[in-house]
């Protein structure tokens, strides 16, 4: 019996305890002062959706801070790789100094692969892009072409679609004429087709701001019914934010791995993304 309540007690003190940051990424850990911090939204669960390397956290910009020396740390404040070389995304959290950064945290920088969103620019100058009444889809934009654009409307077109192809979400309406509307997008976009409803938080929170430690909860709310004086505005479209003694408690479950996340969907709020340093050394806001 005994030995069954110390495991338990050893359990329970590893989720108090376990540091919810490094757990979405080994370069953070929890900022050290919590007091009075609050998430961007309720939501305490980081989201994977494409592995243990891509998790996003609505409470990471305010509950997390970069591990000292950590290849992140380093990168954020000030240290670049040399020529040739760009920063390993994988070795974030690895452990570097000054003098070693280079080959601690670096790797060669490889080519880039030209591909339709890469050479869209050139394609548009070079007089090679889409014709008239074609775009290119999203689902194409990764699509590898030839240096020489040879192939790329082949490869990277389609013809433009319109607004009927689209249900307005939550909280909209459909735009004037909207059947007629050809978009800029494959699939089309719903701003391009759709009006925030002025009856709903949608369309109120234009001229509207949640009070307190509040958002406006474009998740949960956006299609509920508001007055359009802004009188309800407060309980009808505002959610309270969760406070960082609540992330740091949560056990994660690291949700949405290997799939689409909370984090990332259309009118998601404000996240950080716990994993890339750039050239720059900067962080990868979301």
């Amino acid at each position: 019996m005994f030995g069954r309540v110390l495991a338990l007690a050893l359990t329970l003190t590893v989720i108090v305890r376990g540091d919810n940051c490094a757990q979405a990424n080994a370069a953070y850990q929890l900022a050290t002062n919590l007091s009075g911090k609050y998430c961007s939204s309720s939501d305490t669960q980081c989201s994977c959706p494409n592995g243990p390397d891509s998790c996003q956290c609505d409470c990471g910009s305010s509950c997390c801070e970069i591990k000292a020396g950590t290849c992140l740390k380093l990168g954020s404040t000030g240290k670049s790789c040399g020529s040739g070389k760009e920063p390993d995304n994988s070795k974030a959290g690895d452990t570097a100094t000054d003098s070693d950064f280079e080959s601690k945290c670096c790797k060669t920088k490889a080519n880039a692969t030209a591909t339709c969103v890469s050479k869209m620019s050139k394609a548009v100058t070079d007089s090679k892009y889409c014709a008239t009444g074609e775009v290119v889809p999203i689902a194409k934009m990764s699509t590898t072409v030839a240096e020489d654009l040879s192939d790329y409307k082949t490869k990277c077109c389609e013809p433009e679609v319109k607004c009927d192809t689209v249900t307005c979400p939550a909280g909209y309406v459909d735009k004037t004429s909207k059947a007629t509307i050809k978009c800029t997008t494959k699939p089309c976009s719903s701003s391009s087709c759709c009006d925030p409803d002025p009856t709903k938080c949608a369309g109120v929170s234009s001229n509207q701001t949640c009070s307190g430690n509040k958002y406006f909860d474009m998740k949960g709310k956006i299609g509920n019914a508001a007055k359009s004086d802004g009188s309800d505005f407060q309980t009808q479209c505002c959610t309270m934010k969760a406070s960082c003694d609540a992330f740091k408690a949560a056990t994660q479950t690291k949700k949405g791995a290997g799939g689409t996340s909370a984090a990332t969907q259309q009118h998601a709020g404000a996240t950080l993304s716990l994993l890339l340093f750039t050239v720059a050394g900067g962080l990868l806001m979301a």
